[in-house]
């Protein structure tokens, strides 16, 4: 997993290979890719995710992006987004608006949401580690891309609010482990047939107090490529 860290007060950082890359960047927000061994389905994608604070509520943007990690540049039809929140005594009052995709089974429960229906789930594919309940989901659009009727999203945008009014904060979505889980179908190149109907990955949403640690290696790593460059020209 890719992970870029935006937080109140601080600098995007981005550990890339040896070097460190710091830029400007909103606050209350970062973003992280699912990739590679996060892919816990029997046809691999790549995702990108963007959290921000916007108000009160909390919004998601969830892009597919084309798969490079075992070079086979799959897209998906995206029919499912799962999600965990730190304080789960706040999912009874939690809803999904300004949601920019048709969705639908929206469910809150803790450590209890893991088959929404219709195929969108995360039942363990042969050979392919089981996942852990989530403590949220709720399916997109209709399932298959080819038939009248269907639709091929790579893309949603929605928000996470309180139903009582009350501001939710990134830290209810942030402080212990978290993870947010994608389910796909319709899974292939782009430019070939996408017949893959198993695309599920998973990983952990990263939390901004990791930040000052990754910084830290990233320079050393930096410094380590610095000296050893000096000695080979010495």
């Amino acid at each position: 997993m890719n992970r870029n860290f935006i937080n109140s007060g601080m600098m995007l950082a981005t550990v890339l290979g040896a070097a460190v890359v710091v830029a400007s960047a909103p606050a209350h927000a970062f973003s992280f890719t699912l990739e590679g061994s996060d892919n816990v389905g029997s046809n691999p994608l790549k995702v990108l995710v963007d959290i921000t604070q916007l108000g009160g509520n909390i919004q998601y943007k969830v892009d597919i992006l084309p798969e490079t990690v075992n070079s086979t540049n799959n897209i998906g039809d995206l029919r499912g987004f799962f999600f965990d929140v730190a304080d789960e005594s706040l999912l009874s009052l939690l809803k999904i608006v300004n949601s920019s995709r048709a969705i639908y089974n929206e469910t809150f429960s803790a450590n209890n949401v893991i088959n929404l229906g219709q195929g969108v789930n995360f039942n363990p594919d042969p050979g392919k580690p089981a996942v852990a309940r989530f403590d949220a989901g709720f399916r997109i659009g209709e399932n298959g891309t080819g038939v009248k009727g269907a639709d091929d999203i790579r893309s949603i945008m929605f928000e996470v609010a309180r139903t009582d009014g009350l501001a939710l904060s990134l830290s209810d979505f942030d402080r212990k482990v978290l993870r947010v889980g994608v389910r796909a179908t319709s899974v292939g190149p782009e430019d070939g047939v996408r017949g893959g109907s198993s695309g599920k990955i998973v990983g952990e949403v990263p939390t901004p107090a990791l930040l000052p640690g990754l910084i830290g290696l990233g320079v050393a790593a930096l410094r380590k490529k610095q000296e050893n460059e000096v000695a080979e020209e010495v």
